[in-house]
């Protein structure tokens, strides 16, 4: 079992290190929603803050209610989940990608979930940045249209 353990915490290193090269956050919870880990938080928090709490003890109960009806949905169903959330996380918007799966006991009963957060918040902006230079540049081509009529 030593083994198998050392083996375990090598390749939660590993995948902790990785997270830290990315936009991706990995969440687990219990079944009251509870978090019980947190790795490679995108804003700024660490375990200590948030381990035992929930998402409104947390983040405050606007968080809560954009978020907390997947994951008990996912609870009460043990079917995965997968959400775009947009939330205000210190007086900016920001974009998320957020996959939710059941964590399932050795009876097969949900005991938890676990959270992916992927952060599109470059992306999304940039999208809506290009959307309005088109708009823009579709009602200046109108513009220049009807100047020529």
């Amino acid at each position: 079992m030593k083994q198998l353990d050392k083996i375990l915490v090598e390749t939660n290193n590993i995948l902790e290190l990785a997270l830290t090269k990315s936009r991706v956050t990995v969440v687990v919870m219990d079944r009251e929603l509870r978090y019980l880990s947190v790795s490679n938080p995108l804003w700024e928090f660490n375990q200590e803050q948030v381990v035992g709490k929930t998402i409104a003890q947390v983040h405050g109960n606007e968080h809560a209610s954009k978020i907390e009806p997947a994951r008990r949905k996912v609870i009460e169903t043990g079917i995965a989940y997968n959400d775009f959330v947009e939330l205000k996380i210190d007086d900016k918007k920001r974009s998320f990608d957020t996959t939710v799966q059941p964590i399932f006991n050795s009876l097969g009963e949900v005991d938890g979930v676990t959270i992916i957060w992927v952060e599109l918040t470059d992306i999304v902006e940039s999208r809506r940045a290009i959307a309005a230079a088109h708009q823009r540049l579709v009602e200046l081509l109108g513009k220049t249209l009807e100047v020529r009529e």
